[in-house]
């Protein structure tokens, strides 16, 4: 089984660290995880790689506060061809379970409902 487990800011912190835990413990039992990371800091990037996980870095703008309107227009603009690109990742990398981190996490939960993958979100 395959997991493709996106998390949404590239920087290493607590819910990236509780993902590479995870990951570990599922490893053991024959479970494969490939992480989605948004291009940014390659602080995420580099630690689950070190932890021999495969890793794939796409542009993924997130929503951002009402008052951030700049971040929020490029949001809405990326949004259909960040989509397209999460469902091209699903495809290519054969997935069975889809892990979507965060509440905000829209592309990967759409793409996934286009695809036969599984979803998890929380």
């Amino acid at each position: 089984m395959r997991v493709l487990n996106s998390v949404p800011d590239p920087r290493y912190g607590g819910p990236q660290q509780r993902s590479l835990s995870v990951a570990r413990e599922i490893h053991e039992e024959g479970i494969e995880t490939v992480f989605l990371i948004p291009k940014g800091s390659d602080e995420f990037d580099e630690k689950a790689s070190r932890d021999g996980f495969e890793t794939v870095r796409i542009t993924l703008p997130r929503i951002r506060s009402p008052k951030n309107v700049e971040g929020n227009v490029e949001f809405l603009r990326r949004f259909r061809s960040s989509t397209y690109r999460v469902g091209e990742v699903i495809d290519d990398w054969n997935i069975d379970v889809v892990h979507a981190n965060g509440p905000v996490n829209y592309q990967v939960a759409m793409a996934t409902n286009r695809s036969t993958s599984a979803l998890v979100w929380h």
